[in-house]
């Protein structure tokens, strides 16, 4: 088992460090989306103005999963394997009520959501 008592005074800076940055690019994918939905809704806007939106809202998706997956990462190696299970679990849980909110904006509007971008047996909680 590696030592991890060089970590413990980072444990809370990288939890912090993590929930900001992934805030911050949650928020931009959010105004991404709202971007390209304007345009969408835009009848003048040109083909090119609409798939340039789109491109952008890939870009931030995808932006939001590396990070979630670096951030994860980071914390699988300083967690013990006792933590390590918990995380799984919390994000577990936090996955499959987000998923029951995505699952419900299916059925009403049908088709994938920009933001459903992992797999469905967990995602990135299979890190650990």
């Amino acid at each position: 088992m590696r030592d991890r008592s060089h970590y413990s005074v980072r444990k809370g800076s990288l939890l912090d460090e993590s929930r900001d940055s992934i805030r911050e690019l949650r928020a931009a994918s959010i105004r991404a989306r709202a971007d390209l939905k304007a345009t969408l809704l835009d009848t003048q806007a040109a083909r090119q103005d609409i798939e340039k939106k789109a491109a952008a809202v890939r870009e931030a998706t995808a932006a939001v999963s590396k990070e979630v997956t670096r951030r994860l990462l980071d914390a699988r190696d300083i967690l013990t394997v006792d933590q390590r299970e918990k995380l799984r679990t919390l994000v577990q849980e936090r996955l499959g009520a987000l998923r029951g909110g995505i699952h419900r904006g299916r059925r009403f509007h049908g088709g994938r959501s920009a933001d459903d971008g992992d797999d469905a047996d967990g995602g990135d909680s299979e890190l650990f």
